[in-house]
């Protein structure tokens, strides 16, 4: 009775202050103490201050607007407050399926990809779970790819709007290829909106006042304001390095561009500065133009250092047009996103034809070149399908499926919803795709026969969780399964071309399936693996992100990682 009273006894405003601290999780067990603490915490404001905690939500629920609704009683934060916590209830529970088993994953990243944004937020704390947790790197790795698919999923929603005639900004637009290649921690399109919200706020403020400016004023005030804030052209070196191309990649490190994103940033800047302002897709250069109040264009090259240089004149682009025979008009007018987005995948493949490690120039990024270059070849073959643009027969959607590989199996559902659409009448590209579907459904859904080490007439030497060295190349490794012999899925041909007969051991030895640092998976002959033995803060660290991908945790005491699922090796 002496506790009831003295909460009872506690000022309003001192239990506001500790309710603060009430995790969301216990919030509505809290409100059921007592009638006071229920109304306290059923109070609008309440409700109001945990949503506003919370940094993602999905367009559809329109805070910005609520939070700026003149009458804040008569919005239900509650419900919103709500929704959020079972959203993330489900998401954990999904996730924790994910973890613990490695069959029918598709129908659970396809449910928690549903909720969008809503979802975003408890999977990015999960990207950073606590290291005490029973399964911390499997949590770490597959919230870190559902995160992924959450903005894969985001990017071909922006191109469906396009393809179907809406109007899309520029800088939504090609915010598809940062989305399509976000790190899970990376800050969102939405993130660098606020950026140029920001810039756009800071050079209306710095700007000397000037007496009825002229439109020409201030563009050329608006291109040296972007100079001064460290936007610049990309260097000679760095034109190919496609970090370069990328909107939001570039506005939180080198503010580098290439001419097309450049003259997008302008666009976006001038826009809110109240500026009519488009892109112009001039052959070799994209340039940016400005609608004076007359209707006359100001043609633009915003990535110009030179100041006089950046007001291009009109003659002078219709003349360099005619001396290579393009119709005039075409490439004075404004261009659509839609074309600005097919000019970016043109700019990715020329980029990845000359081979440019362009990734390697931006630091902190968890995923290895070789699988970045993958990923902006895969985001801009689904750009050039989807908006239309394809290359012969379906050639360029052949090439999209050899992208589609088992580290994105989810993806399947742009396959089936996106990709066989396109398709249309070609019935050979149909039968590739529903293929493709298949395979990677049934991928997904067979669990793999178990291999019992006591049923094998030879010893294999190494257990599914072992680190080891590769003898000869010095890369570290983990085993993730083994087969008594050679027998891998290229078979003999694949035998021939590795020259595994001029091992010591031949084909006969056993060969393990191995995570490598890099993350590529490779199939490694027994006589070629040195175990080592670590503790578990001397593993390196690219190899311990990856190890969620088949494994939960790090035993130091067996040396061993943990595996996920036990039943393809019982006996390891």
């Amino acid at each position: 009775m002496t506790s009831k009273v003295s909460l009872l006894s506690i000022p309003d405003e001192v239990l506001i202050d500790v309710i603060r601290y009430v995790p969301d999780d216990d919030i509505f067990n809290t409100s059921r103490v007592c009638k006071k603490l229920y109304n306290i915490i059923n109070s609008p404001l309440q409700w109001k201050e945990r949503c506003l905690k919370l940094r993602y939500w999905e367009p559809k629920h329109k805070i910005k607007e609520k939070v700026n609704n003149p009458l804040p009683l008569e919005v239900d934060w509650k419900s919103l407050f709500v929704w959020k916590w079972q959203v993330n209830s489900r998401t954990a529970r999904l996730l924790g399926e994910i973890t613990s088993s490695s069959v029918h994953r598709i129908p659970k990243f396809h449910e928690i990809g549903s909720f969008d944004y809503d979802a975003k937020e408890y999977l990015l704390d999960q990207t950073k779970a606590s290291k005490d947790l029973e399964d911390v790197l499997a949590r770490r790795w597959y919230a870190t790819s559902a995160l992924q698919f959450l903005h894969r999923r985001r990017a071909v929603q922006i191109l469906r709007r396009i393809a179907t005639g809406e109007d899309v900004s520029i800088e939504e637009g090609l915010s598809y290829f940062d989305l399509f290649n976000m790190e899970a921690d990376e800050s969102s399109p939405e993130e660098a909106a606020q950026i140029l919200d920001d810039l756009a706020s800071r050079f209306i403020s710095q700007t000397p006042s000037m007496s009825q400016p002229s439109i020409k004023e201030r563009v050329l005030a608006l291109c040296e304001f972007m100079k001064q804030e460290g936007f610049r052209a990309a260097t000679s070196e760095e034109y190919r390095k496609l970090h370069s191309a990328y909107i939001g990649t570039s506005l939180r490190t080198t503010r580098a561009y290439i001419p097309l994103p450049y003259a997008a940033i302008f666009c976006s800047l001038a826009k809110r500065i109240g500026l009519d302002a488009h892109m112009c897709g001039y052959p070799f250069h994209v340039l940016a133009i400005i609608k004076e109040d007359n209707g006359e264009s100001i043609y633009v090259d915003p990535s110009c250092s030179k100041g006089d240089e950046r007001i291009r004149d009109l003659n002078e682009l219709k003349n360099h047009l005619q001396g290579l025979g393009v119709e005039r008009m075409d490439y004075l007018r404004p261009s659509p996103t839609q074309d600005m987005i097919v000019r970016t995948c043109q700019n990715i493949f020329q980029s990845l034809r000359h081979g440019i490690n362009y990734i390697g120039a931006v630091e902190g990024r968890r995923h290895s070149a070789a699988l970045s270059r993958c990923s902006d070849m895969y985001a801009s073959l689904m750009a050039s399908i989807l908006l239309g643009r394809q290359r012969g027969a379906g050639g360029i959607s052949h090439e999209l499926l050899t992208f589609m590989s088992e580290d994105v199996y989810m993806d399947v559902c742009f396959l089936e919803e996106d990709i066989l659409r396109v398709a249309g009448a070609n019935q050979a590209l149909r039968e590739s795709i529903s293929r493709k579907c298949t395979y990677l459904r049934d991928l997904d859904s067979a669990a793999k026969p178990p291999r019992r080490r006591s049923e094998e007439k030879k010893a294999i030497k190494y257990t599914v969780g072992t680190v080891f060295k590769h003898k000869q190349y010095g890369y570290k490794a983990i085993v993730f399964g083994w087969t008594p012999t050679c027998e891998p899925p290229g078979g003999e041909a694949w035998i021939q071309q590795m020259k595994v007969d001029n091992l010591q051991g031949g084909r006969h030895q056993p060969f393990y399936h191995s995570l490598v640092q890099d993350e590529t998976e490779r199939y490694v002959a027994e006589e070629n693996i040195l175990q080592v033995n670590h503790r578990a803060d001397e593993l390196p660290s690219d190899l311990c992100e990856i190890a969620g991908k088949y494994f939960k945790r790090y035993c130091e005491e067996d040396g061993l990682f943990v595996p996920i699922d036990t039943s393809a090796y019982p006996e390891d």
